[in-house]
């Protein structure tokens, strides 16, 4: 009885691992992540909006879902500043809305501390 108490637990964890999506029900798989490097334009708190200037200048909205990041801390919208460097993470739909999964503040493009 002991010996198939590990094989037990092991159908049971591979069965809720199973049972775990591994992704999103707002992500499509079949929509390929982007990522867009440059500074910050400007942060629009009102609209949830940064604006960042790479290879191009690209609006990013931003909902509660978006990873916003400096370092290995969790910041909000309104730790963003104009100057900063940062990378995106997103997704274009087909008909060309973007959704921005994750933003990422270069730790040394500006001052912070971590409150």
């Amino acid at each position: 009885m002991m010996a198939k108490m590990p094989t037990l637990f092991m159908v049971a964890l591979l069965l809720m691992l199973a049972a775990v999506p591994s992704h999103s029900q707002d992500d499509d798989p079949s929509e390929e992540m982007m990522v867009f490097d440059g500074k910050v334009v400007s942060v629009d708190i009102g609209r949830s909006t940064v604006t960042v200037e790479g290879t191009g200048t690209m609006i990013f909205p931003i909902s509660a879902k978006t990873k916003l990041q400096k370092d290995v801390y969790g910041i909000k919208l309104s730790d963003i500043r104009p100057g900063d460097y940062v990378n995106v993470g997103y997704y274009k739909n087909d008909s060309g809305d973007i959704k921005c999964v994750s933003l990422s503040v270069d730790y040394s493009s500006s001052e912070f501390s971590p409150g």
